[in-house]
């Protein structure tokens, strides 16, 4: 998916819509919850590299973005 310059979203197959709680603790350290709205499905994370994992897994599945 990319998105055109006038916001136009672009092959699309099908969209996912996805809730993402973060939490930044004193030392600067990501956690959260990524929910997959669909489905209810829902994975904890650490770091941002571990939340964009996640959303690209769950998108991946059957229904979502491809």
């Amino acid at each position: 998916m990319c998105a055109a310059e006038d916001d136009e979203v672009t092959d699309v197959v099908a969209p996912a819509t996805f809730i993402v709680r973060v939490w930044r603790d004193a030392a600067g350290r990501l956690t959260g919850v990524v929910e997959r709205v669909a489905t209810g499905e829902k994975a904890r994370f650490q770091g941002a590299e571990a939340m964009a994992a996640l959303v690209q897994q769950m998108a991946s599945k059957t229904g979502g973005l491809r």
